[in-house]
């Protein structure tokens, strides 16, 4: 089979899972096709040498004409196999272009979704989660874990806010994530009680403030430290002993994978894709504090358990969850759309 030409289109520019996943996965297919990628500038400098971009500030509303006529200009001058279009946004500018393209289409969806009517248009719908991808309004349609870019070499060096915890023998948390409502540290912090251990909560957003407050009024300053963003972050969760997921809603959360990945064990609430992975009695329920209290209480008060129960967790992440397996797979999906 003769090289595949491929476009990689995503909308927005923002900066997150979404933007992460659209960069490793284009840096990743580049070593076995010819990549395009069709989006905002800013994105162009995080590219491999193999990769070419194409600037479209597809940021502007969906029917910005300048941009449809832009893309569908690039587009076909490129010839592609594929073009994959990244999140709802670029799925909905590319079904309008749809009719003036000879190309396969393929749209992933990140997150659970109303508005999907667009996805009539695609010859293949992908899910980053088998929840998101039961919630996709067409019949062709798959799932395919977003996966971690992980360095099977990385040696975790303990962050110096780690130190004195360790020291005093107590439990280190972790919870890593974007400070807006939908990751749920509200929910977390208003949970916590000193007797866990020590909460670090790693991340930047706009809910600072009012987490800081939440900290402050319970008088968890001592057992609750927002670190702030952390670049890289992998090591704070790596030593960590635990790490908890209080989300409202996910569509695939990088931090679960991450830690797996690094063999620290991880609750949850009921959200993907912890809650396709992971045993019940490690999963509780969205949007409640006296849930994820009560999860954190039993889970921290035998620690010795998560040693066996996560044994073939941490094996099931290795072969699941990695970028490889996830490039992998979106190949054979490419290639059976082509056949």
């Amino acid at each position: 089979m003769a090289i595949l030409n491929v476009i990689q289109v995503m909308a927005g520019d923002e900066e997150g899972g979404l933007e992460n996943h659209f960069i490793e996965m284009s840096n990743a297919l580049a070593a076995s096709c010819n990549v395009t990628t069709i989006a905002h500038a800013k994105y162009a400098g995080r590219l491999v040498e193999g990769v070419h971009h194409i600037n479209v500030d597809l940021s502007k509303p969906r029917l910005y004409p300048g941009n449809l006529i832009k893309l569908t200009t690039a587009i076909r001058r490129a010839n592609p196999h594929i073009v994959h279009a990244h999140a709802s946004k670029a799925g909905s500018i590319i079904a309008l272009c749809k009719p003036l393209l000879s190309a396969k289409t393929v749209a992933t969806v990140h997150n659970i979704k109303k508005h999907m009517s667009f996805l009539s248009a695609f010859d293949l719908a992908i899910g980053v989660s088998n929840t998101v991808r039961d919630t996709l309004p067409c019949s062709n349609k798959i799932s395919i874990y977003n996966g971690v870019n992980w360095d099977v070499n990385h040696v975790a060096v303990r962050p110096p806010e780690y130190q004195p915890v360790v020291d005093s023998q107590k439990h280190i948390v972790a919870a890593i994530g974007r400070l807006v409502p939908a990751k749920g540290f509200d929910l977390l912090i208003s949970a916590w009680e000193p007797k866990f251990g020590c909460l670090f909560v790693i991340g930047e957003g706009p809910e600072h403030e009012r987490l800081e407050a939440l900290v402050n009024a319970r008088g968890l300053a001592d057992s609750v430290f927002l670190l702030g963003h952390k670049n890289p972050a992998i090591d704070y969760i790596s030593s960590a002993d635990l790490v908890v997921i209080p989300s409202r809603n996910e569509g695939f959360s990088y931090v679960f994978a991450e830690a797996l990945l690094e063999q620290t064990p991880v609750i949850s609430t009921n959200v993907p894709i912890p809650n396709e992975v992971l045993p019940k009695e490690y999963l509780c329920a969205i949007d409640s504090v006296e849930a994820i209290g009560q999860l954190l209480e039993t889970t921290l008060s035998d620690m010795s358990r998560l040693e066996h129960s996560f044994s073939p967790i941490f094996d099931y992440a290795k072969k699941n969850l990695t970028l490889s397996h996830s490039r992998d797979k979106t190949l054979a999906a490419y290639s059976a759309l082509i056949e």
